[in-house]
């Protein structure tokens, strides 16, 4: 898995590439703790249109719903747009969103100008 950081128009972007990894979750928080951009409660969109996580098990989800509830502080009260492009991708972070502990709010997304729009506060889900 390969991912890219970056902050433009008033959100913060991850995008995320290959092959799943369960264990890279917490290199990206790291990553984001890092960036002089990122502040907790900001604007999150994260790309999986370009992931793919057929090989996840029930359990690899919960490994990350973990790592992620674990490091809530660090996403802190943030709008969270998930843009994914299959079907297993949408059911994998479904999956997720009924594991994950943390204040944020979170949508899943097909289309980027209505992940964009939401996460960005234009519209409600």
């Amino acid at each position: 898995m390969e991912y890219s950081f970056s902050t433009d128009a008033g959100f913060a972007e991850v995008h995320l590439t290959g092959q799943s990894e369960p264990g890279c979750f917490r290199e990206i928080f790291d990553a984001l703790e890092e960036n002089a951009s990122w502040r907790p409660g900001m604007p999150l969109l994260i790309d999986k249109t370009e992931y793919d996580t057929s090989r996840l098990t029930v359990g690899d989800v919960h490994v990350i719903a973990r790592t992620c509830s674990d490091r809530k502080d660090i996403v802190g009260r943030s709008r969270i747009a998930v843009l994914v492009a299959r079907d297993i991708e949408y059911g994998m972070n479904r999956m997720f969103e009924v594991f994950v502990r943390w204040d944020a709010d979170f949508g899943l997304f097909r289309e980027r100008e209505a992940a964009v729009d939401w996460v960005c506060g234009r519209v409600a889900v």
